[in-house]
Order: C-alpha cells, then sequence, then structure tokens
C-alpha cells in the first residue's frame, strides 16, 4: 500500500516538476539522454526509486531499447508508459491534454499520441 503511495507520488513529481527542471538545465526538447535525467534526477532531489519510468517519460523508444539491453531488469517500454498514464489519468485527461502544463503534455503523450487517439 505505502509503496504504491510512493510509486504514485514519485510519478507525480517525474511528470509535473521534472521536465522543468530539465528545461531549465538543458533547454526544451521532446526527449532527453539517460545521463540527463539521470542527472536532473540527483540535482533536483527527486526520489530516484523509480528512474525507469522517468527514463521512460523522457527518452525515445529506441534510446530507451539501447539502455534495456544493457540492463534487463528493467520493464518494456510499452508497459512503464501505460502503468505511467494510468497512474496520473484523470477523468477529464481529455480536455486538459492540450493546455501545456508539464503533467498534462506528458499525459497528452502518454494517453492519445501513444496510443494513435484522435479528437
Amino acid at each position: 500500500m505505502f509503496n504504491w503511495i510512493k510509486k504514485r507520488t514519485t510519478l507525480k513529481s517525474y511528470a509535473r516538476q521534472l521536465p522543468l527542471f530539465m528545461k531549465k538545465r538543458y533547454g526544451k526538447h521532446k526527449r532527453y539522454s539517460a545521463e540527463e535525467i539521470r542527472t536532473s534526477i540527483q540535482k533536483a532531489g527527486f526520489d530516484n526509486s523509480f528512474i525507469e519510468y522517468a527514463y521512460a517519460i523522457f527518452m525515445s523508444r529506441t534510446e530507451f531499447g539501447g539502455l534495456k539491453q544493457k540492463n534487463q531488469d528493467i520493464e518494456d517500454y510499452d508497459t512503464l508508459r501505460k502503468e505511467i498514464a494510468k497512474s496520473l489519468s484523470t477523468t477529464n485527461v481529455i480536455i486538459l491534454g492540450r493546455s501545456g502544463s508539464p503533467t498534462n503534455t506528458v499525459l497528452y503523450t502518454l494517453l492519445i499520441k501513444d496510443q494513435g487517439l484522435r479528437w
């Protein structure tokens, strides 16, 4: 129970605050490298217990695949992204998807863009 709460809280911080930190540090990009993500989590003081989720949010599928080859213990890219979307989703995500806030942008990417949905 407590692990689920910790995980959800951490994922929220990755979705809401980490993009802002990385944008300040590295400039605005659609994707960031594993090193940039790892360094940002460390420097910003985020919990790194669920760093593979941050990789799945901010890395491309190809880059994540290379990381997974080096570390077989990491879950599958799609599995992680679906779990993130499920953990962060709200009933009004479709309405929020275009607002431009970091959380909504992440949710839009995970729920709408990745699933190929149109609206």
